[in-house]
This record gives C-alpha cells, sequence and structure tokens, in this order.
C-alpha cells in the first residue's frame, strides 16, 4: 500500500454534521400589542375589585359603629320587635336598619353607605377587565 491508498473511516453523517450546537428553531413572534393590553385589562380588573372589596369592608366597619351609637331602630332590633331587622346590599354597599315605629309605619334608616357611583364604577372596572382580557385568549381561538 502506498501512502496515497490510506484508508478513511467511513461515516453516516455528513462532513461538519456534528460540529457546533444544533440549529435554533425561530422563536414564536411576541405581539407587543395583545401583551400591553392584557397587562392594562388585568389591572384595571384588579383595581375594580381591590375598590369594591374596600367598599363592602368600610360598610360592615360603620355599621359596626353606628350600633354601638344607638338609634331607635337598633333599639328595636335588639329588643326582637316583629319586622325590625338589620339588611346589607351588595350594590350599592349599604347597611339599612328596618322597623316598625308605633303607629305602624315601616322606617328605613341608613346605617352605612358608600358612594354608589364609586361602587359602580368599581364594578364595571373589575367586569370589563375582566371580560377584556378573557376576550383576549377566546377570540384567537376562534379565528383558527
Amino acid at each position: 500500500m502506498s501512502d496515497d491508498d490510506e484508508v478513511r473511516p467511513v461515516s453516516a453523517a455528513p462532513s461538519g454534521a456534528g460540529e457546533g450546537p444544533p440549529p435554533a428553531r425561530a422563536a414564536a413572534p411576541v405581539d407587543v400589542r395583545r401583551a400591553l393590553v392584557l397587562f392594562v385589562a388585568s389591572g384595571i380588573a384588579l383595581v375594580g375589585v381591590l375598590v369594591l372589596v374596600g367598599c363592602w369592608i368600610v360598610v360592615g366597619a360603620r355599621a359596626g359603629e353606628t350600633t354601638q351609637e344607638g338609634s331607635a331602630c337598633l333599639a328595636a332590633v335588639d329588643a326582637q320587635e316583629p319586622g325590625a331587622k338589620i339588611a346589607f346590599e351588595l350594590m350599592p354597599p349599604r347597611s339599612t336598619c328596618t322597623f316598625y315605629q308605633s303607629d305602624d309605619l315601616l322606617v328605613t334608616e341608613v346605617l352605612a353607605d358608600v358612594p354608589p357611583a364609586l361602587a359602580w364604577a368599581a364594578l364595571a372596572a373589575a367586569l370589563g377587565g375582566g371580560l377584556t382580557c378573557i376576550a383576549m385568549f377566546v377570540v384567537p381561538r376562534l379565528r383558527r
């Protein structure tokens, strides 16, 4: 055998295939506008929920303070007179006390409340932000 007849091993891989890292796949495109809309909408929804919960807490705390001050209605509730009751409403958040006066006149006193516009705006923000987030996930899937 001469120097020109050198035996070379046969490989199954083409030359240069085993060198370096494998080729990278293209990253999924990032939709910055969609991400920004989701970020803003979820922030608005979170603020709306927190304000609404804050309204309910304020109404509960003020109603508790009012029961310590005393009134004709609260005295009727304490005496367990028929028809005397304290009620809490979710929207708009407020607490009321209802009782019958001596002449069978139904009287309702508001013990505590928050501005209705604040409560409704908070509810609108919570629902609007939440529905926007849901729509941002659902609409692209419906287009496929």
